[in-house]
């Protein structure tokens, strides 16, 4: 997953990876990459509101984030391309501030109660939003994954029950087999091919509780060559076996 930090109380020090550490406080805003690593020190009275989510697993409805440049320099670049530099830090103050924390704060009050998968939706989409915007303010300069995201998950999405080429992907984007592979891994963390399964898996998941199918059937319909590999990456994924999820989550 990729983080966002919201700091809401005191004060302490913020350290990328081995790089010399930095003051934070109440105001600041840290974005850590999909595979960062990062840590804080002598925190006094520290608070932080954490966003947690994988990049490569928004909803339809937030898709066209992928071609908001400030959302793909702030979540969609990977831990390595920064090359040892820190990760964005930014230094929020007044309204600006003030409206980040109303969401955040709502967001977070929401994330402790079950169900109400909506407003949770809602509340998390203004907040990025928000982000964006705020480091829009803070700085316009930006950098672009050369990438149609929504385009190519799209298109995954909508034949995932078939068998998928590469060539077609390359096709659609207009680059050779290795740049598009680079890019879509440096958009959502994960190859075509990986993401493709995911896909694959999450539609399965779905008509295991929703659907009669036996498992074979399912395994032909999400696009598996074999009932063997859909078993092994299922419980890979979900940590128990298909016919366990389906029974497990209907009782």
């Amino acid at each position: 997953f990729a983080e966002c930090a919201i700091v809401v109380r005191g004060t302490g020090e913020h350290q990328c990876g081995s790089n010399p550490h930095c003051p934070i406080a109440a105001g600041d805003v840290i974005i850590v990459p999909t595979g960062g690593f990062h840590s804080y020190l002598n925190t006094k009275d520290l608070a932080v509101i954490n966003l947690l989510f994988d990049t490569g697993k928004l909803p339809p409805i937030l898709m066209e984030l992928y071609t908001n440049p400030v959302y793909k320099r702030l979540f969609l670049r990977s831990a390595e391309s920064y090359g040892g530099q820190d990760f964005p830090l930014l230094h929020l103050s007044g309204s600006v501030y003030e409206d980040i924390r109303f969401y955040a704060d709502r967001f977070a009050a929401a994330c402790e109660q079950p169900g109400n998968h909506c407003s949770k939706l809602g509340l998390f989409m203004v907040l990025i939003n928000q982000l964006c915007n705020a480091d829009v303010r803070e700085s316009e300069v930006t950098e672009t994954v050369p990438l149609n995201i929504p385009k190519l998950v799209s298109f995954l999405d909508e034949n995932y029950h078939r068998k998928v080429y590469t060539e077609e992907l390359c096709r659609l984007s207009g680059m050779s087999s290795s740049t598009l592979i680079r890019h879509f891994q440096a958009a959502l963390g994960a190859p075509p091919a990986e993401y493709l399964r995911k896909v694959r898996l999450r539609h399965a998941a779905e008509m295991l509780l929703n659907t009669f199918f036996s498992l074979k059937e399912i395994a032909e319909r999400c696009g598996f060559q074999s009932n063997a590999y859909f078993f092994r990456s299922f419980k890979q994924e979900y940590g128990i076996p298909p016919l366990q999820f389906r029974y497990g989550k209907r009782k």
